[in-house]
């Protein structure tokens, strides 16, 4: 049985070829002749190729290649990529018209999502197997990805503390230290006291975690900024984030725990935990506002 595609492609080079001896004998052109003599030739290869292959069509007598198609396989999945490649776009629009740092970044941004997804469009049709085809895909841009995002996650955190602490006194300095190694150390504390947890489960806390810091932060400035113009200082920003904690974060994690029967050494570890990163990012603002 001849596929539609077949038929196509066979139609279509036999006009082209009817059309060659036309144009030949009617004409008596030479080029017009030889593009429509090529023409046909190109499609009755591929009449010929599309024969062969069936239309890429499996027989229903034989299970074995119909439960491996393409049509069998799940459909794929959710993707960010066509969003992040969207906003890369907007970032190189906005860019053109406001700085050339952003046209950098959102070409960068654009290169990396249009891979991303290339590659991972590719993956999810290598099989019907999502698994085998998962782990196509960490194959080709883990060792892509891996270092580069370390390099970038390195790279913020250098900028970051260099701008800190070039902003900051040489005695305040220590202090911002201290805070930030307690910090650390309540985050592997924490994490150590639920061992339940699984891996890929800390991934996700520990980005949610630091979307609910960076929200924090900006309204902790805009409190602070609220004091005064000369009010940001060091100690006004401690205690700041002093009283946020005690009239809203104390209060609120001390409710939701009892409601929901949790620990109390959980409720410790958590209150430990948001009360030194809200004095410290008060002790950074309040720094940055007195330099």
């Amino acid at each position: 049985m001849i596929t539609t595609g077949s038929k196509l492609l066979i139609g279509s080079a036999v006009v082209a070829a009817v059309a060659a001896i036309l144009y030949g004998v009617t004409q008596d052109g030479v080029l017009g002749t030889v593009g429509l003599s090529f023409a046909a030739a190109a499609l009755a290869f591929l009449a010929g190729v599309n024969l062969y292959v069936r239309d890429a069509n499996v027989l229903e007598t034989d299970p074995a290649s119909v439960a491996s198609s393409a049509a069998a396989a799940e459909r794929p999945g959710s993707s960010p990529w066509p969003f992040l490649l969207g906003g890369a776009a907007i970032a190189v629009t906005v860019g053109l018209v406001t700085s050339q740092a952003v046209v950098t970044v959102g070409i960068v941004l654009l290169l990396a999502a249009g891979a991303e997804w290339v590659v991972l469009a590719w993956a999810e049709r290598t099989s019907s197997d999502p698994g085998h085809n998962a782990e196509v895909r960490v194959r080709t841009l883990g060792p892509l990805e891996f270092p580069l995002f370390a390099a970038i996650a390195v790279g913020i955190l250098v900028y970051s503390f260099s701008r800190v602490m070039l902003s900051l006194a040489q005695e305040n300095t220590v202090i911002l230290f201290f805070v930030v190694a307690t910090i650390v150390v309540l985050l592997g504390f924490l994490v150590a006291f639920r061992p339940s947890i699984r891996s890929g489960a800390i991934g996700g806390i520990l980005a949610v975690a630091s979307v609910a810091i960076v929200a924090s932060g900006v309204v902790l400035a805009g409190l602070i900024g609220h004091l005064g113009v000369g009010q940001a200082t060091l100690r006004n920003g401690v205690i700041s984030g002093l009283f946020v904690w005690t009239g809203f974060v104390a209060t609120t994690l001390a409710v939701n725990y009892l409601n929901h029967g949790i620990g109390w050494k959980t409720a410790l570890v958590d209150g430990a935990y948001w009360l030194a990163a809200l004095i410290l990012m008060g002790a950074v603002i309040g720094a940055l506002g007195a330099s």
